[in-house]
């Protein structure tokens, strides 16, 4: 059975970018050979001294071939989104394109300055200034030159990248996930049950023998009688019954009604009772002498 080996790189912008800025670096390769075997370097060299133009059909070539890295730039940002469906993954790509680029052209291209470009650099009688000042000069500008087309060509990948990205985006199918049947409970198994608990017999008991009582022993309850029940037979005791004397009702007493004459000669009575020997008469009459 064939196995597929998997890819080193596993982020599709990082290998997409590094895909294309090895074609772009392969192109700029090319086109610095190209420079170099047209005389471009030499024409640099030769302005350089005063005398020569640089421009000419190598230095033609040079910015058709960064027509060419803009193209490459658009097309990993385009390859990357249609994988992904992320934009921000076609601006990764279209900048590691653009700076993979840039760093190998601009390196060969620093090469050949300081190889074809400084020996052959005459300077002039009336300059102040020392053939290793002018050299130091010269490199210092390639290498900040580089460096500046380092920031430039990696912006303009990334955007162009995010451009392509726009194109690549309406290619961009969701992969379809493929139903894998499990081979395990939703829930997972049970734990295994804990292992039972060895029985031990109960060891024989003796039987319970009451205490004997200290006291002397009370004598059995007598048995209740066993009679039928009867419905005439009362279940409470019968009482004698009892006779209470009603209480004498006391007159009716009304002290708004005025005394009648007939009982005014029995309050007369009860007043004389009432008085002492020596008092006078209720009725206000003359004592007898």
């Amino acid at each position: 059975m064939e196995q597929r080996q998997a890819p080193l790189v596993a982020n599709p912008a990082v290998r997409n970018g590094l895909v294309f800025g090895a074609i772009l670096a392969g192109i700029n390769i090319i086109s610095t050979l190209i420079q170099w075997i047209g005389g471009s370097y030499q024409a640099v060299a030769q302005a350089g001294n005063g005398s020569g133009s640089t421009l000419g059909a190598a230095t033609l070539f040079g910015c058709l071939a960064f027509l060419v890295g803009l193209a490459l730039c658009f097309l990993a940002g385009m390859n990357t989104v249609s994988r992904t469906g992320r934009l921000g993954s076609g601006a990764i790509a279209g900048l590691i394109t653009g700076l993979v680029g840039e760093l190998v052209g601009g390196v060969l291209g620093l090469v050949l300055v300081l190889a074809f470009v400084l020996p052959t650099l005459h300077i002039p009688s009336d300059s102040t200034l020392t053939p290793g000042q002018i050299d130091a000069i010269i490199v210092g500008s390639a290498v900040v030159a580089l460096i500046i087309g380092l920031i430039i060509d990696g912006g303009i990948g990334a955007g162009l990248g995010y451009l392509g990205g726009l194109v690549g985006k309406n290619n961009y199918t969701e992969p379809v996930q493929s139903y894998q049947e499990s081979y395990y409970p939703p829930g997972g198994y049970s734990a295994a049950p804990p292992p039972p608990t060895p029985y031990y017999p109960t060891p024989p008991q003796p039987p319970y023998t009451p205490p004997a009582p200290s006291g002397p022993q009370a004598g059995p309850y007598p048995p209740a009688p066993q009679q039928p029940y009867s419905p005439q037979q009362s279940p409470l005791p019968q009482y004698p019954p009892q006779h209470v004397e009603p209480a004498p009702a006391l007159p009716e007493l009304r002290p708004s009604e005025p005394p009648t004459q007939e009982s005014q000669p029995a309050q007369e009575a009860q007043e004389a009772r009432e008085q002492p020997p020596d008092a006078p008469p209720v009725d206000g009459g003359a004592a007898a002498p």
